[in-house]
C-alpha cells in the first residue's frame, strides 16, 4: 500500500513538473519559433477559453517587410519599429498565413473577444488596458501620427499599445471585419475602451489602422496547461 501511495505521489509530482516546464518553455518562447523577431506573450486560459499567444506589439514595418521580401511585394515605407499601416484586413490575414508557414504554427488575427480578453490584462471589468484612470502618459492618443511600438508601458500581460497608437484589425463573432483599441487619430477617450468594437469596411487602409497576430497553442500544450492548479481567485 505504501509503495502504491509513493508511486502515485511521484506520478503526480512528475506530471506537475512536466507541465510547469512546459509553461516556462512557452513563456520563454521555445515553442513559438523565431522569438527574437516575433516576440509574443502567453494569454492564460480562462474558464471556457483556450490558451493562446498574442504578439507583444503591433506588427512593425520591419516584420511586415520580411513578408514583402519573401513574397515579392513592394516594401512598406517607415521606420523599422513603426507599426505597419495602410493594410486592409485581407493583407493582414495574408501576412498571418505566411508567418504560420514560416513558424509551423497556426497564426491568425484575433477575434474581438480574444483581443478584449488580452487587452484587459486579467483585470476583471477594467475599461482600459491599464485598468482605470486617464490615458495621459499611457498611450499614443490625440496625436499627429503613430509612434514607435512599445513607446509606453505594457499591460499586465506584457502587451504594448493595446490602446491608441493604431487601431487593430480583428474578426467579429460572425467573421465580420472590425477594429479595436482606438488610435492616435481619435480625440474621444471612449474610443480607447477594451470593449469597443468598431465595424469597418474590409478594404479600409490608412495610417490609423494596423494589426497584431495571434498564435494558437498546440492542443497538447493547452491540455497540459489546463491540468495545472489554478491560482486562488
Amino acid at each position: 500500500m505504501m509503495n502504491l501511495f509513493k508511486t502515485r505521489i511521484f506520478r503526480e509530482v512528475k506530471r506537475y513538473v512536466a507541465g510547469l516546464l512546459l509553461v516556462l518553455a512557452v513563456a520563454a518562447g521555445v515553442l513559438s519559433g523565431r522569438v527574437a523577431e516575433y516576440p509574443s506573450r502567453l494569454i492564460p486560459r480562462s474558464e471556457d477559453e483556450n490558451t493562446f499567444r498574442l504578439s507583444a506589439t503591433e506588427v512593425t514595418v520591419d516584420q511586415f517587410n520580411r513578408y514583402c521580401e519573401a513574397t515579392g511585394r513592394e516594401p512598406m515605407a517607415g521606420h523599422p519599429r513603426d507599426p505597419v499601416t495602410g493594410i486592409d484586413i485581407s493583407e493582414a490575414e495574408a501576412y498571418c498565413e505566411w508567418l504560420g508557414k514560416e513558424s509551423g504554427q497556426t497564426v491568425r488575427l484575433p477575434t474581438a473577444g480574444e483581443w478584449e480578453r488580452a487587452s484587459r490584462g486579467g483585470i476583471f471589468g477594467a475599461p482600459f488596458p491599464w485598468g482605470w484612470g486617464s490615458w495621459s502618459n499611457r498611450c499614443v492618443f490625440d496625436a499627429s501620427g503613430p509612434a514607435r511600438v512599445a513607446s509606453y508601458p505594457p499591460n499586465a500581460f506584457g502587451l504594448f499599445d493595446m490602446a491608441g497608437n493604431v487601431a487593430e484589425w480583428c474578426r467579429g463573432d460572425d467573421g465580420e471585419p472590425m477594429i479595436m483599441g482606438g488610435s492616435w487619430a481619435e480625440d474621444a477617450p471612449s474610443m480607447l475602451r477594451v470593449d469597443l468594437r468598431v465595424f469597418m469596411n474590409a478594404t479600409y487602409r490608412d495610417r490609423d489602422v494596423g494589426f497584431r497576430v495571434l498564435m494558437e497553442e498546440p492542443r497538447e500544450v493547452d491540455q497540459e496547461l489546463a491540468r495545472l492548479p489554478r491560482p486562488p481567485s
